[in-house]
């Protein structure tokens, strides 16, 4: 069967990948994992074969290009979502205050990740001085990670006026492909390193393309599971300055968090191209 036969159906299994022709070839030279990720990363449109139909002519060998590009895609992801967890969480030393952000144009804005990326200091992990809000703990995890190395674009969108800095963070999260997040969809739920938004730039966390089931305990709540610096849901309560820590947590649970305080956040992830921030 032909990957592209997938395309737009409902319900596509993992089976149905391993299936297809695509997916089998790729395993000759990649892991089945990071050959699934890719293929994942096609059908949800992505990585479209209709973007080198005109220059490469034959089908076959545009689904290829495309797939090509999915799989470096897909073990980028992998590699963010892995230092993050290594250096942010499993580093037991990391201390940082959470803090609500925005574009420098706004009165009052300014912490310890501005200043890195301004050329005014450097974030210490260790003595709990670091001060950032959620994106930007999933942006350092891709500066630690090497994805992200020249921070000048980033340093010119955070003195932009904050519908511009909206706009574009938004649109460099997912590469300008938001997708609704609907539990226990293969295509509708994020694979390791997809950037998760609640509300867009409300909470921003990154995907382990993990997902769990119960029994739940404590705080936490079976589902899909993402890496998040936010005081919620561990705390009660989400204060600006607040001492947290980078965990791993569910989308769910924040969900659950969130309802149970009277509000609702429309949940969207997509795939970042963290070329869009340099």
């Amino acid at each position: 069967m032909k990957l592209d036969q997938l395309l737009g159906q409902n319900g596509v299994t993992k089976a149905d990948i391993e299936n297809t022709d695509e997916y089998r070839k790729m395993l000759q030279s990649a892991a089945p994992e990071r050959a699934f990720a890719a293929c994942i990363l096609y059908l949800r449109g992505d990585f479209s074969a209709d973007a080198f139909q005109g220059q490469l002519g034959d089908r076959a060998k545009a689904v290829e290009a495309a797939l090509s590009l999915a799989l470096k895609r897909a073990e980028l992801q992998r590699q963010v979502a892995s230092t993050a967890r290594q250096e942010l969480i499993n580093n037991m030393t990391v201390s940082m205050r959470w803090q609500p952000s925005g574009p420098i144009t706004q009165p009052h804005t300014n912490n310890s990740f501005i200043n890195l990326i301004l050329g005014r200091g450097q974030v210490n992990l260790q003595d709990g001085s670091a001060v950032m809000n959620c994106w930007e703990a999933v942006i350092l995890a891709a500066m630690i990670d090497r994805r992200l190395t020249d921070t000048n674009r980033l340093a010119q969108v955070y003195q932009s006026s904050p519908n511009a800095f909206t706009a574009h963070m938004v649109n460099s999260f997912v590469n300008g492909r938001a997708h609704p997040y609907q539990p226990r969809g293969l295509l509708s739920t994020p694979i390791a390193g997809d950037i998760v938004f609640f509300d867009d730039l409300g909470h921003v966390a990154l995907a382990t393309g993990q997902v769990t089931v119960g029994p739940a305990f404590g705080n936490d709540v079976p589902g899909t599971k993402i890496i998040s610096f936010w005081p919620a849901p561990s705390q009660p309560q989400v204060n600006a300055g607040a001492v947290t820590t980078v965990e791993v947590t569910t989308v769910e649970a924040i969900d659950q968090y969130v309802r149970n305080r009277g509000s609702v956040m429309k949940v969207t992830f997509g795939s970042p191209d963290w070329n869009a921030f340099s």
